[in-house]
């Protein structure tokens, strides 16, 4: 809340960015945070393929590159096929 870094899965954690967001939903199913992070490659593996780093690459679109509205984008033409 006052904009000190915390991990996704700490209950102070209040905004995330994608890679981070997909860890928090993963932790709050399984509460088990090796299994949260495990989730979150096999998801971001999934929305990029072609990338050998496909977690990089969804912090970096989302990041770095193009921001939040590039990521949602991203979720959005991956669930349309999906």
């Amino acid at each position: 809340m006052d904009g000190t870094p915390v991990e996704p899965h700490d209950p102070r954690a209040s905004r995330f960015c994608a890679a981070g967001a997909m860890v928090r939903a993963g932790f709050e199913f399984t509460r088990d945070i090796v299994k949260a992070i495990e989730l979150r490659d096999a998801a971001c593996a999934r929305l990029r393929p072609q990338d050998p780093y496909a977690v990089y690459a969804i912090e970096d679109i989302n990041d770095a590159r193009h921001g939040h509205d590039a990521i949602l984008q991203l979720f959005d033409e991956y669930l349309e096929q999906a």
